[in-house]
């Protein structure tokens, strides 16, 4: 049968983590384990493209802060096929770390066969929404920086970043230096 595959295919890889518990972000920060992902068992699959959602920074029990996720974490696939009229078997391999006050290794795995139609779950699509994307300077819709500065008068050393947000939200972020 004829597929339609106008554009890519949206899936997703959903973890759903017991209160206290967290998993980490393609960049774990001080400490932790990033997600390992293995689509190399897949049919008919000419790349897939993990998204991550935007993740929150907790501490990570050392001193430091790690960059993660914790409840209900669903990364977005976006899955391109090789051959548009043929079906895409999409086979997956996970590796990540739960972690409360220790990490424990977990791993999955999934089949999926994708259809190439262009509905999409409306959990998928929200996260999709939260995932970060790039703009432009003064457009307005991204966050801009509006001042970085440099406050050693702490007991550790830190970049304070003034950021100015849609909607005129303002957000502080802080750096630690090492």
């Amino acid at each position: 049968p004829k597929r339609d595959w106008s554009s890519d295919v949206c899936s997703s890889d959903l973890i759903k983590l017991e209160p206290g518990w967290k998993t980490y972000w393609r960049y774990p920060g001080d400490s932790g384990v990033p997600p390992g992902f293995d689509f190399s068992g897949s049919e008919n699959v000419g790349s897939v493209t993990v998204l991550y959602p935007a993740p929150a920074r907790f501490p990570d029990g050392a001193g430091g802060h790690s960059i993660g996720y914790k409840g209900v974490v669903m990364l977005p696939l976006h899955v391109t096929p090789k051959d548009a009229k043929k079906p895409v078997t999409l086979r997956m391999k996970f590796e990540y770390a739960a972690c409360e006050k220790l990490c424990v290794p977990a791993k999955a795995k999934a089949e999926l066969a994708l259809s190439g139609s262009s509905g999409q779950d409306a959990a998928v699509t929200e996260a999709e929404a939260r995932v970060p994307r790039p703009g432009k300077i003064g457009d307005g819709q991204s966050p801009s920086v509006q001042s970085a500065k440099r406050d050693t008068g702490t007991a550790k050393p830190r970049i304070v970043v003034d950021v100015k947000a849609p909607r005129s939200e303002e957000h502080t972020s802080e750096l630690q230096s090492r």
